[in-house]
């Protein structure tokens, strides 16, 4: 199943896409019925643009760069 796979991918990058500036988190998510892998950055950074070091794709698998998802107006990360 597609889905197991693209976590296993996750997973196998999720140190080296943390390590990027800004880089606050890393998922799964869709777009449309396109799994792509998401990376989250800190909020407030130009929407133009990817950190350094985050590729286009990974394994077959689309990198979609979002901005990090804050609680309720507090300023801090979403815990996750």
């Amino acid at each position: 199943m597609k889905a197991l796979e693209i976590e296993a991918v996750v997973k196998a990058h999720e140190r080296a896409l943390l390590s990027a500036p800004d880089v606050t988190a890393v998922g799964v998510g869709f777009e449309g019925a396109e799994p792509v892998i998401l990376v989250f950055v800190r909020a407030g950074l130009p929407e133009a643009g990817r950190p350094e070091g985050i590729p286009e794709t990974l394994e077959g698998y689309r990198v979609v760069i979002k901005p990090e998802l804050l609680v309720g107006g507090s300023g801090r990360p979403a815990a996750g």
